[in-house]
């Protein structure tokens, strides 16, 4: 499948998508954390996340953007940072992330020019697109 290059945004356009974001639909792992993974003596899996990242997440809270962890991973690390950061919209396990992206539109009647959308790999490819076609 061939992807079609970056596009540009000028300045004012890039400003104008910015004042009319409603919703931040962000991933998890390697956006909210370091992308590494480090083991215990006991060899539990454990995650590091960033306090810079959490005042990423809650400036937009201040302006009335509510945010979205839309996530691969099924894990309690997960919902317990979203909780941390008053995150109430948490998808954990999703296979077809854009399929999420659209529920998420249709739910918080939010138009296609209204999300912003972070994400890190491969899996977060097509909502990146989605998003980008008009949203930030």
């Amino acid at each position: 499948m061939s992807r079609s290059p970056a596009r540009r945004i000028n300045g004012c356009t890039l400003v104008a998508r910015a004042q009319r974001t409603r919703v931040l639909i962000t991933d998890c792992d390697g956006v909210l954390t370091d992308g590494g993974v480090y083991y215990s003596d006991e060899g539990a899996q454990m995650r590091r996340f960033s306090v810079h990242d959490g005042m990423g997440v809650k400036r937009p809270h201040q302006a009335s953007i509510a945010t979205a962890i839309v996530s691969g991973e099924l894990s309690a690390k997960v919902q317990k940072r979203a909780e941390n950061l008053s995150i109430a919209a948490v998808h954990p396990g999703v296979r077809r992330k854009a399929d999420m992206l659209e529920w998420i539109l249709d739910r918080g009647h939010c138009g296609r020019d209204e999300p912003a959308a972070i994400g890190d790999d491969a899996d977060d490819l097509e909502v990146l697109e989605r998003v980008g076609a008009a949203g930030l």
